[in-house]
């Protein structure tokens, strides 16, 4: 991964900006406050009034739960609102300070059809995204988002009477940061890089020498010779240290790209509301994972071109 310099970033590129933004925040709580203090004076009101013509507590309920929902709302879009100018100056300086030609598109995603071509999971029945990022490294095009990918679950039951049911859920597939890039080479097979699982099953297994390698991930390839080809020592070795870094990832080669999926939480990228934006903690984590992520080309050397298309 490429060093950059985070206290130059949050000093001299983000100081400003990061002052101002944080006031608008506390200028939004502030609103946020005094709305609630009207709401509530006027709840009190309508409680009273409520109580000298004897009306029913259903009143007193539903003024309630009026001045929680226009609250809530209130809330909602002051939040909202912070975390859209917050994506329209700080991570666009950030992903430009690490990588100048590289863009930032907060409300764009990876499609789910290079998420389900990439063949590391099933395709989903419901599938979002957000904080698309697109460009080159060096010579090599990039592209990631965060992805969130789900699958549909029904169960039917039956009550006493003999009425069914049916309810219906999501389960997660996959959620987290999905990351494509240009490997520089036709593959003519697809090959997977899969995390140690007792459960999972494939066609197509691979063996291969490296040890470590091994004991983190298991390889399926619809073509066995050419997975040798790709997984060459130095890369696996450079696959290991990647996941070092970023935890439990997974791998697929497929058409001319490298395809890897890094799990984290769907709010990766999200500003806090509560507290203040100034603090370097909070941007360095965001600085790390796009920084993470951007290094991903120099850690697995897919600068070097050693294969034509």
């Amino acid at each position: 991964m490429k060093t950059v310099n985070f206290e130059e970033l949050y000093n001299d590129r983000l100081g400003r900006l990061l002052h101002e933004l944080d006031q608008r925040r506390k200028r939004s709580i502030s609103f946020i406050f005094k709305t609630g203090l009207v709401l509530l004076g006027i709840g009190g009101l309508l409680l009273i009034v409520y109580e000298s013509a004897g009306m029913s507590w259903w009143y007193h309920f539903f003024s309630l739960a009026a001045i929680g929902i226009v609250l809530l709302f209130v809330y909602t879009r002051q939040k909202n609102s912070y975390a859209r100018e917050f994506k329209s100056k700080i991570m666009p300086s950030i992903l430009q300070f690490i990588n100048s030609e590289l863009y930032y598109h907060p409300y764009n995603y990876m499609s789910k059809d290079e998420f389900n071509g990439c063949g590391l999971f099933k395709c989903p029945d419901r599938y979002n995204g957000k904080d698309y990022v697109e460009g080159y490294v060096g010579e090599t095009h990039i592209k990631f988002s965060i992805v969130h990918a789900e699958e549909e679950h029904k169960t039917t039951r039956t009550d006493d009477d003999g009425h069914s049911q049916t309810d219906t859920y999501y389960a997660t597939i996959f959620c987290g940061i999905f990351f494509s890039a240009d490997f520089n080479k036709w593959f003519s097979g697809c090959t997977y890089v899969m995390q140690k699982s007792p459960g999972l099953f494939r066609k197509g297994r691979v063996k291969l020498e490296d040890p470590r390698f091994n004991d983190r991930f298991t390889v399926y390839s619809s073509d066995q010779i050419e997975a040798r080809y790709i997984l060459a020592p130095n890369l696996m070795e450079r696959i290991v240290a990647l996941s070092d870094k970023a935890g439990k990832i997974s791998l697929s080669f497929v058409g001319s790209r490298v395809y890897i999926a890094i799990p984290t939480n769907y709010n990766l990228f999200e500003p806090p509301f509560l507290s203040s934006i100034q603090d370097a903690d909070v941007i360095y984590n965001y600085f790390y994972f796009l920084n993470l992520v951007v290094g991903i080309v120099e850690d697995l050397n897919l600068n070097t071109r050693i294969w034509s298309k």
